[in-house]
């Protein structure tokens, strides 16, 4: 239970993007963008966490410091859904 508002923080993005693509669901072309943007944020926090995790395990040096990977990869990839939510919008706002 207690790891369950960092699991929130983890999906978050995710989340978020497919909120997009469920209203933009109308909009074939755009949802195809969206699913594009999910993959390239889950790949791209696939590869930094387990670049992370690898350097983490097998440099001694490594270890001694905080890691901060595991909290910056989540809210870039939280940034870069709510600033894909808001081009979204302004996308619909300036269409009317």
């Amino acid at each position: 239970m207690d790891d369950l508002p960092f699991l929130a923080f983890l999906l978050a993005p995710y989340l978020l993007l497919g909120l997009l693509a469920w209203r933009e669901r109308g909009r074939r072309r755009l949802s195809a963008v969206l699913f594009v943007a999910v993959l390239v944020l889950s790949l791209a926090g696939t590869i930094l966490l387990g670049l992370d995790s690898y350097r983490y395990h097998t440099v001694p040096e490594h270890r001694m410091v905080q890691r901060m990977t595991l909290i910056v990869v989540p809210m870039l990839q939280s940034f870069a859904a709510i600033m894909i939510g808001l081009m979204l919008q302004v996308n619909r706002s300036r269409r009317g």
